[in-house]
């Protein structure tokens, strides 16, 4: 009972002793020490790939309503980026709940051939959502999951080849309506004392889908970064756009010390499986590695990782600190 109710956040500190009444009885007796109902934050955030950034938090509890949480966050820096989000929790068991949010974020998103930079893909993104929750007990586990359709589309795109306009119908780019899956499944396992064995499942898929790179998932990056987001140890975030894709990814954490830490990671996926795009010519499988460092202080986590990829041949680096949202 007691790690439910601290489970809650209402409370910052819960104790509790056992006065003997005789009778082979007891009277408990609790010490709280409440969190307070509002409360703000600020966290220094860097990323190779969305720069620096200071990020601000106001989260408030039964602020609208009772038994709800909100907040809005904003990331501050080279990259501006926004997040709100209003939860209500229903029923008894507070197991179930409504979520009403807003989320936007500006971008630049790099493009490549052959592995090498070669242009910029910037990206203005905002979306509302209203969204229904029940939560179960999954220790150790994390999953999320998004299926829905894409309609009414309505862009106003101009595409160059050699620096001349042409029609996107010339090259099978439609705004038709499709239908849209994505699924990321990771799990946690302790073994031992200090060690942590990691393994992530991400698919993502467009079905009747014929926009080019424009509402694909992105492949690359170690970090959870913006939406249709595919992570993968060994490439930058960019290096390749599809329209779908399965991934496996399997790692060991190990703890040196209370700080320090090492993650050895290795994954594979396949892509452009349905809904082919035919357009651009990537691989259909690719691997990656990375061996990260990490290190717990004051202003988050630093993790420096050194990435290689075996269809590119190279090696590359990846350093992120503090914890994006």
């Amino acid at each position: 009972m007691v790690r439910k109710v601290f489970g809650t956040r209402y409370y910052n500190r819960i104790l509790y002793s056992l006065e003997p009444t005789g009778n082979n009885e007891a009277r408990i007796h609790f010490q709280v020490e409440e969190n307070p109902r509002s409360f703000a934050k600020l966290g220094l955030h860097y990323n190779k790939f969305t720069g620096i950034g200071i990020i601000a938090n106001l989260t408030t509890r039964n602020f609208f309503s009772p038994h709800s949480r909100s907040f809005l966050t904003l990331n501050l820096g080279e990259r501006f980026r926004a997040k709100g989000e209003h939860l209500q929790y229903l029923g008894r068991g507070k197991n179930i709940a409504a979520l009403l949010g807003v989320q936007y974020e500006y971008l630049d998103i790099p493009t490549f051939t052959s592995y090498k930079k070669d242009g910029l893909y910037r990206q203005n993104y905002f979306t509302s959502s209203f969204k229904m929750q029940y939560s179960s007990n999954r220790k150790f586990t994390r999953m999320d999951s998004e299926i829905g359709i894409v309609f009414n589309q309505k862009p106003e795109v101009k595409v160059f080849v050699n620096g001349q306009e042409v029609n996107p119908d010339s090259l099978g780019i439609k705004y038709n309506n499709y239908q849209r899956f994505s699924f990321n499944f990771e799990t946690y396992s302790p073994i031992g004392k200090r060690g942590t064995f990691i393994t992530q499942f991400q698919t993502g898929i467009n079905f009747n889908y014929d926009q080019n790179i424009f509402n694909d998932f992105v492949i690359g990056g170690m970090t959870r970064m913006f939406h249709n987001q595919i992570l993968f140890a060994g490439l930058e975030e960019g290096s390749f756009f599809t329209p779908s894709v399965s991934s496996l990814q399997l790692g060991l954490r190990m703890n040196i010390s209370n700080s320090l830490y090492a993650t050895a990671k290795t994954n594979a996926l396949v892509n452009n499986y349905i809904s082919p795009d035919n357009h651009l010519q990537r691989p259909n499988f690719l691997s990656g590695h990375a061996l990260s460092m990490g290190y717990n202080f004051a202003l988050g986590p630093l993790e420096i990782s050194a990435m290689y990829s075996d269809q590119s041949r190279k090696f590359s680096t990846y350093i992120n600190l503090g914890i994006p949202f």
